[in-house]
């Protein structure tokens, strides 16, 4: 099964890659494609390949890479950025959220009086949850469109980031609270619920995190001191990676014993873990091959598993679909675009193209729409409504922002002032009358001496006998 699905998987990457669309849709029409929807109509293909009664082991696996990439999104999560652009961060996203939520409740009556099926768990709990699934940014889908666009450092970018982290932030947020309603029926159980999940967040940011930085402080210092390489200060200590994954499994089984979710005390987890001499940064390295060549394609291939597009079978089933499409557009687009013009004084341009980027799903609704899926919210039929939504607002961001946002609209604002190019252009003729600050790495500590009171300038020979 992990064969087949990781070769499928990368076998429909390939040409996504060429449109710069992200590998996780390629992963989840995968999916599709090996469920009911295609190949598991093949009745001997369903026996053998993906029985049901055997898909067990399956999910046992997906959900501990899910576990993880919920750390490597607290890891990537700079709060930093958020605190810098507060009001604007808070502005977009709170628009967009509450825009989108507003119209959510007449989509979600709709679909509740029309699609069969979805009143196990009640009316109110139905709406709060698609309120949510329809309101959230997918960061890390973001991030990487930005990157790929070169978008990261340019005022649409920047802000952009830090809105979809405050969305983010927020999107866990409500959805802790919604599952925690859904879980139990009884009011005092709630509140418990609701108690113990404050709780235990403030133990991890006022006790864990301090914890984790005198053991990172100390750990690295014993490394450090116990190695003839040098540099141990910015490479892992093998005992913190280890109590790092340990407290990551403790807080998912301690947030889905009270009664939430295990992926929000994996999140939590990286959001409290130490940022210092690159930590984070290091760890989200070694850990993210794995997870996301590994591990997340089987989550989001199961996912695609349990979508069967055939059960649109009528003419409203596609009128859901747009319905809902068309709502999560003007919601999020026109709220996130208006902030961004109003308060972050963006022009039309950027503003609209900051609409488009945080109108990204992906991989965060599919997570959410996963957790609705098993809590019985959604029925096979609203779960594939859901995911066609994902989809497609991951695929439309791409082209639409590489439409509004071309390079010839940022690069112009990036080139430097004829002042500084004049000023570079001296410094390159004249080095010796410009101060420069550099960063020399030497293999070894032993090599200081040499060079602690003397001028680099003259040292051309011996930089050429050390090499």
């Amino acid at each position: 099964q992990i064969f087949i699905i990781l070769a499928v998987c990368r076998a429909i990457s390939v040409p996504f890659s060429y449109v710069n669309q992200p590998r996780v849709i390629a992963e989840v029409i995968g999916g599709i494609l090996l469920g009911p929807t295609a190949l598991g109509r093949w009745k001997w293909f369903a026996t053998n390949i993906f029985p049901p009664a055997q898909l067990g082991p399956l999910n046992i696996l997906a959900n501990v890479g899910l576990i993880f990439f919920l750390l490597l999104m607290g890891l990537e999560l700079d709060l930093g950025i958020v605190q810098k652009r507060a009001k604007i961060s808070l502005s977009i996203s709170l628009t967009g959220i509450i825009g989108t939520f507003a119209l959510s409740i007449g989509v979600s009556r709709f679909f509740y009086l029309n699609i069969p099926g979805l009143d196990e768990k009640g009316y109110t709990n139905f709406m709060l949850f698609i309120g949510v699934a329809m309101s959230v940014t997918a960061l890390p889908v973001l991030a990487r469109i930005l990157t790929e666009r070169k978008l990261l450092h340019t005022p649409v970018g920047v802000t952009v980031i830090s809105a979809a982290a405050v969305d983010d932030a927020t999107g866990w947020t409500f959805l802790a609270l919604v599952v925690s309603l859904i879980s139990t029926a009884s009011n005092a159980t709630i509140v418990y619920i609701i108690i113990c999940a404050l709780a235990f967040a403030a133990f991890q940011f006022l006790v864990m995190r301090r914890v984790f930085l005198w053991l990172y402080i100390r750990l690295t210092n014993f490394h450090h001191g116990n190695t003839n390489r040098g540099g141990g200060a910015h490479t892992l200590s093998e005992p913190m990676v280890v109590l790092a994954f340990v407290w990551t499994l403790i807080s998912a089984f301690f947030t889905q014993a009270i009664g939430i979710h295990a992926i929000f005390g994996a999140f939590l987890t990286g959001l409290i873990l130490p940022r210092e001499n690159g930590f984070a940064i290091k760890l989200t390295e070694r850990l993210e091959e794995v997870v996301s060549v590994l591990l997340l394609p089987l989550y989001f291939t199961y996912s695609g598993l349990k979508t069967n597009i055939g059960s649109l079978n009528t003419g409203l089933s596609w009128g859901c679909v747009f319905l809902v499409l068309s709502t999560v557009c003007v919601g999020k687009i026109g709220g996130c675009t208006m902030a961004a013009r109003l308060v972050g004084k963006h022009p039309w341009r950027e503003a609209l193209t900051v609409g488009c980027l945080m109108n990204t799903k992906g991989l965060v609704e599919l997570i959410i729409l996963n957790i609705g899926l098993t809590a019985g919210i959604l029925n096979t039929q609203s779960f594939a409504i859901m995911v066609l939504l994902a989809i497609s607002t991951t695929l439309m961001t791409t082209p639409l922002v590489t439409w509004l946002y071309p390079p010839s609209a940022y690069l112009k604002k990036m080139e430097p002032s004829e002042k500084d190019f004049q000023k570079d252009r001296e410094q390159l003729e004249n080095p010796l009358d410009y101060d420069a600050r550099f960063v020399l790495c030497l293999p070894n500590i032993r090599y200081v001496r040499k060079f602690a009171f003397s001028k680099i300038l003259p040292l051309h020979s011996d930089f050429d006998r050390m090499r």
